[in-house]
């Protein structure tokens, strides 16, 4: 992805950085390894969006470390642990990836990264990782959101929750994939959607 975006041939995006940070109560609470890509002059006039790539297999090892069952002392197992520790891993684990809640947290790290850049609202869109496709997400969060998120004691129940749309776009076939990725990441607002799924926060997820 690096090479595709840093080092196509119009040299539409800077150098990216390696992580983000999720902001709560004005405090980095989360840190995510993220590629972050940011739009130069030469990418034309418009919002300048933030571009981010996520390996899904990051978040999988994680969760498994995250909540692996500490072994007992001496030479015996721990069983009942590693049956429990299976049973939480299940439940954190959506049956969906393309559906994962963890990316409305990216998606809301990079509408912070974005706010503290402009100083106002912007769309966020990013790409994780998938053998056959890419997946391109995007959703307008509003600054009144983000405000909830520094002054989470100020928030109300009309705090709007955003939309996360998400579409796929195939490797295949792979000699134009770098003209057509490129061109949906620099499009206003490239998707649009037939599905939706509530999730418990109030954000929908949809899919083109």
């Amino acid at each position: 992805m690096q090479f595709l975006l840093h080092y196509d041939k119009q040299g539409c995006f800077e150098e990216p950085s390696e992580s983000i940070g999720f902001f709560f109560a004005n405090r980095r609470v989360y840190r995510s390894r993220c590629l972050i890509f940011t739009p130069n002059n030469r990418a034309g006039p418009g919002p300048q969006l933030l571009v981010g790539y996520f390996q899904y297999g990051f978040l999988e090892k994680a969760r498994v470390r995250k909540l692996e069952a500490p072994r007992n002392p001496g030479l015996g197992g721990n069983i009942s642990g590693a049956r429990l520790s299976l049973k939480k891993l299940a439940k954190a684990t959506p049956d969906e990836a393309s559906r994962d809640p963890f990316f409305v947290c990216l998606l809301l790290s990079l509408a912070q990264r974005q706010a503290r850049k402009l100083a106002s609202p912007q769309q966020t869109t990013y790409t994780p990782h998938h053998r056959y496709f890419i997946y391109l997400y995007e959703a307008e969060i509003t600054s009144q959101l983000l405000e909830s998120l520094d002054k989470p004691t100020q928030a109300t129940d009309r705090t709007p929750w955003p939309t996360v749309k998400f579409k796929r776009i195939p490797f295949k076939p792979f000699k134009d994939f770098q003209a057509r990725l490129i061109a949906e990441l620099l499009a206003p607002s490239p998707l649009g959607h037939d599905e939706a799924l509530e999730a418990r926060d109030g954000t929908s997820i949809v899919k083109e």
